[in-house]
């Protein structure tokens, strides 16, 4: 370990074996642990498939709440695994002893990759690369790469194959891939579109490419892996979606059903509108008469949202437009819909390719409900700008909000002490209360303050078991609609009753579901994710030290500060 000259920040190297995995980071990056001890961060993300592994990782030491970690972007194995021999490979891999001659030639050429995935705990991967011909044998070797287009590998784990391989390190497949991995990753971070010059840095950076070699990049680029918008670039998936449904807005047709009740007439004048103002505007309320007016009219009206919690509050037979559509990441349903009216609410939190989805399936109206000051998608780049400045909009305006009282604390403890008293006058007083994090991993994130919130909140519940107790407030993290009633993610209630390997959830609205022991989690403190659709009487906004980055973001702060009803504190150090 040593310091660096220019930087007072600690660079170190550290060798081990990767134990655990944990959570991403709120970055994008991957969490690890090394010799059960050592928590490392890497940014680009390492694949859970080299738990095991013994590696070495590179990088800065930074201090936490607790303890130090190390924030890399380089990690690479100490040494190749002890090899195999073909006949041992054919036995674990083909199960069989006396291999056929392509076969005994399949396992000769891939050696060192088998023996590596083997080692690795991938006998999957490593039995379907066994089993190919010669010829695609053959195209794998000279380039790993195409494991990632076939799925089978993501990107860390080809290029670590590829360093055992023993590959060109400029081969025109590898500069593809990584081109695509950094517009992929620029993708769920979103921004989709790079400049010219942050690419290449990128995808040198990625491939740590030295500066002594020169890259042809139009010759990489040549083929149809990137899309230029302008003088930017991105995946040609994305542009194609983008651009499918940017002619489809632009497109806006001025069509009316009839019989369409005269105070909503407005808002399906056009194919598409927009019906948008701040939080507790009345948006959800417009809505719901919008459709219930309609359904009178005899229109076929579908209610969705973005997420489980926002499609709860529409009403009764709203479900998340995924579902509605059948979206997932591999596909969408093809058949258009025979709807007339869709409401889709949380627009801000919609990105282009599940948009794209939309509307090639809905061909009648589509009312998007929200507010663009709210928080965007998790991954992907947000639609919300577009829609604004090419759809017509009806603003309901701002609300006064409820008074927000900030409160400074000199410690953690401190602020504990605060958040007990808080808790326990909104007890005595019968008062709805709700604490947010901005974070999860921190002695100020929602696991500790779950925890530290049930001792004080419901001491004396009757236990039962995996760290719950009967009266515990408690979230739903999983959707389902397979029981006699649909349960949505971010539906809170309390805990009622546990058998096995189930629990009684009694939900805010007074019905009772039973859900898995692994489909809830405390919710005494939830995320700012997790609050936004949901409205409190009173809230405590916490700021950790290590949330300050996230403090600044300007939605996050919008949907934490506006949850209360009657006022929001936000707790500082």
């Amino acid at each position: 370990m040593k310091r660096d000259a220019e930087s007072p920040v600690v660079a170190g190297v550290v060798e081990g074996t990767i134990t655990a995995f944990g959570r991403p980071t709120p970055s994008g990056g991957s969490r690890l642990t090394l010799n059960r001890r050592v928590t490392v961060i890497v940014p680009t993300g390492v694949s859970d498939l080299f738990a095991g592994m013994r590696v070495r990782v590179q990088g800065e030491w930074h201090r936490g709440v607790r303890h130090r970690y190390l924030v890399s972007s380089v990690i690479e194995p100490v040494e190749p695994p002890p090899p195999m021999s073909v006949e041992r490979l054919s036995r674990a891999l083909l199960g069989t002893s006396t291999p056929s001659a392509e076969h005994t030639q399949v396992l000769t050429l891939l050696g060192p990759a088998l023996n590596w995935l083997f080692a690795a705990g991938a006998k999957a991967v490593a039995g379907k690369l066994a089993h190919l011909s010669l010829r695609k044998a053959q195209a794998i070797a000279g380039n790993p790469f195409s494991l990632v287009k076939r799925r089978l590998l993501d990107f860390d784990a080809a290029e670590m194959l590829h360093r055992q391989m023993h590959t060109d390190p400029f081969h025109i497949a590898r500069l593809q891939a990584a081109t695509t991995e950094v517009l992929r990753r620029a993708e769920k971070a979103g921004c989709a579109r790079v400049s010219r010059e942050e690419l290449e840095a990128r995808v040198t950076g990625l491939l740590k490419l030295s500066d002594e070699f020169e890259v042809d990049w139009d010759v990489v680029w040549r083929s149809s892996i990137v899309a230029r918008d302008g003088e930017r670039y991105c995946l040609p998936s994305w542009y194609h979606q983008r651009r499918i449904a940017l002619q489809a807005l632009r497109s806006n047709q001025l069509i009316m059903l009839p019989e369409v009740p005269e105070p909503y007439t407005e808002l399906v004048r056009h194919r598409y509108s927009i019906v948008t103002g701040a939080a507790m505007s009345g948006k959800t309320t417009l809505v719901r008469n919008l459709a219930a007016a309609c359904r009178t009219s005899g229109w076929r009206v579908a209610l969705t949202a973005m997420t489980g919690k926002a499609a709860s509050v529409l009403g009764d037979g709203a479900m998340t437009l995924h579902r509605l559509i059948g979206y997932s990441p591999r596909g969408c349903r093809q058949e258009p819909l025979d709807l007339d009216l869709v409401i889709v609410d949380e627009y801000s939190m919609m990105t282009w390719p599940l948009l794209a989805a939309l509307l090639r399936v809905i061909k009648g109206h589509i009312v998007f409900v929200g507010d663009p000051r709210q928080l965007p998608p998790v991954e992907g780049e947000p639609v919300d700008r577009d829609l604004l400045a090419l759809l017509p909009v009806l603003d309901l305006g701002v609300r006064p909000t409820a008074q927000v009282e900030v409160v400074r604390h000199w410690s953690e403890a401190h602020l504990l002490i605060n958040l007990e008293r808080f808790v326990r006058r909104c007890q005595a007083e019968r008062r709805e209360w709700q604490i947010l994090s901005p974070i999860k991993r921190s002695t100020l994130g929602t696991l500790a303050l779950n925890q530290f919130l049930q001792r004080v909140a419901n001491p004396h519940g009757a236990w039962l078991g995996d760290g719950y107790r009967m009266g515990d407030r408690v979230i739903i993290i999983r959707n389902d609609y397979t029981g006699p009633l649909p349960v949505y993610n971010g539906q809170t209630g309390t805990l009622s009753g546990g058998e096995g390997g189930t629990l009684s959830v009694s939900l805010d609205d007074g019905l009772t579901v039973t859900v898995g022991r692994r489909d809830v989690e405390l919710a005494y403190c939830l995320t700012v994710h997790k609050a936004q659709g949901s409205r409190y009487d009173t809230v405590v906004f916490i700021v950790p030290p290590a949330a300050a980055d996230f403090a600044q973001d300007s939605h996050m702060q919008y949907v934490g500060l506006t949850r209360g009803r009657q006022g929001t504190v936000c707790y500082a150090l």
